[in-house]
């Protein structure tokens, strides 16, 4: 019994095992040196003696070790309950907090108007709303888990964009860049796409919210004002915007090319301070105070010399900004066109005209 118990402890409880055999061995020892010293006639009663007190002496020992072994392994097993109860806890209001997360993020994205979708860094799909959806023609069920640069009819180019930002998140933190929708059948339409980390919704993984906003008539609009500007500056007319009191606020090359000067020269200045001689300032202030009373376009003529050797006749159009509804807007455009020419024709035809008479 002795040997199994010791083998036991020694296996499962190895410094419990090495205590019981020492303690036991250091009394055998003891009480077999004590019986040494006795005479023979004593020596069997004291030797079964000697045995009884070891033997009464291990089982007190083992019975005090067992009990103290019992009442350590309860206290552990007690501890490990209230740690298990802890984290199962922990875990579950985890999960009911994500779940109520998801929740709200659900509720919030779906009154938004923008397309929204969420995916992984791999760029697969995991949820998208229904403004999604509706935009892009997709099925929900064929969406979730393909990946967003090629389960959506981007150009190429657009495609590229999504896989660089999705690299970049992770070190250079949220991204935004524009993106090209080009449906089969129908007109591209661009966004404006910012795409970001969505922290602690998921802790298995890092989920990134990609935010699409509908910015086709921004980039129709800049096209043509980028257009109209191409048009305006390359007119073979010249084109000049001026403020309330006449002075050019921007001209175009044609303009500048009239009045003999270069851009900076003629900016925050009235055309009778660019030239070299004038006689058309009264024409002018009237022809800008009608066209401001009336919102209509007014056109007059002004002449004189740019250079004591070049003179000029200018036909100007007058046209105030905005409509009658647009009481703050008190700037006009200029166009000027070169009649130099044609009004010396016309002088020669004039006098060609009175030689003929007179003849």
């Amino acid at each position: 019994g002795a040997v199994l118990n010791y083998g036991v402890a020694l296996y499962f409880f190895p410094a419990l095992g090495i205590a019981k055999i020492a303690v036991v061995l250091t009394t055998g020892v003891g009480l077999l040196a004590y019986d040494a010293t006795r005479d023979a006639a004593t020596e069997t009663y004291l030797f079964s003696d000697t045995v009884g007190t070891a033997m009464l002496c291990y089982v007190l020992l083992y019975c005090v070790l067992f009990i103290n072994q019992g009442q350590r392994r309860n206290a552990r097993a007690t501890h490990q309950n209230l740690i298990s109860e802890v984290e199962l806890e922990s875990s579950r209001n985890a999960v009911l907090d994500q779940q109520r997360k998801l929740r709200q993020l659900a509720t919030i994205t779906e009154a938004l108007t923008d397309p929204m979708t969420i995916i992984d860094t791999s760029g697969k799909i995991v949820w998208v709303n229904d403004r999604f959806e509706h935009t892009f023609r997709g099925d929900p069920g064929a969406l979730t888990g393909a990946d967003l640069a090629r389960a959506v009819d981007w150009t190429d180019a657009s495609g590229g964009k999504f896989d660089a930002a999705i690299a970049a998140v992770a070190k250079s933190g949220a991204q935004r860049f524009e993106v090209e929708f080009d449906p089969p059948g129908s007109e591209p339409l661009w966004f404006d796409a910012t795409l970001g980390t969505l922290p602690e919704y998921d802790p298995d993984r890092t989920l990134l919210l990609c935010t699409l906003r509908d910015i086709t008539t921004q980039k129709s609009q800049a096209l043509e004002l980028r257009r109209l500007a191409h048009a305006i500056h390359n007119s073979g007319n010249g084109i000049s915007f001026r403020d309330a009191d006449r002075r050019i606020t921007w001209a175009n090359r044609s303009y500048c090319t009239l009045v003999g000067a270069d851009l900076p020269d003629v900016l925050e200045k009235r055309p009778e301070e660019i030239v070299f001689e004038h006689n058309f300032a009264d024409d002018a202030i009237q022809a800008f105070e009608t066209a401001m009373q009336t919102r209509q376009p007014v056109t007059f003529e002004t002449s004189g010399l740019i250079a004591p050797d070049r003179p000029f006749c200018f036909q100007n159009t007058v046209q105030p900004l905005g409509t009658e509804d647009d009481k703050d807007m008190d700037g006009f455009v200029v166009v000027t066109r070169d009649v130099t020419d044609a009004k010396v024709d016309a002088r020669k035809l004039e006098r060609l005209a009175a030689l003929a008479r007179h003849n």
